[in-house]
């Protein structure tokens, strides 16, 4: 759960809504989970800036450093990589359904020109 706000002010009826949320849903903080007055950081994978929640650059990063796949277990290192990041991409799904169907079982692995074009 991630509560941002532009002013002190808001922190307060905020910090009464999320708790008053929880309360009612009977959850309760792990303490060692919190993250309380924090300006920017890594959290759960992901950077939390001033903007919002950004990609992490090491994700985005490893999949810049990729090569095209040779073989079905680089295409499960890709797409597993991927869905780390699909929340920033848009229309992500369309992106990258050539890479799932090389995925499917009794189907030969083969490197269209499909798949090198939307790698």
């Amino acid at each position: 759960m991630l509560a941002k706000i532009e002013t002190g002010n808001e922190l307060i009826n905020d910090l009464k809504l999320i708790l008053d949320t929880l309360r009612k849903h009977r959850m309760r903080f792990n303490l060692t989970k919190c993250a309380l007055g924090m300006e920017a950081r890594k959290l759960l994978g992901f950077m939390i800036r001033q903007r919002g929640v950004e990609a992490n650059p090491k994700k985005y990063r490893a999949i810049l450093k990729m090569s095209s796949s040779a073989n079905i277990k680089d295409v499960q290192r890709l797409t597993g990589r991927l869905a780390a990041l699909l929340r920033f991409l848009s229309a992500s799904a369309q992106k990258v359904i050539s890479f799932f169907k090389l995925m499917k079982k009794g189907i030969s692995f083969k490197w269209e020109p499909e798949c090198e074009e939307e790698f």
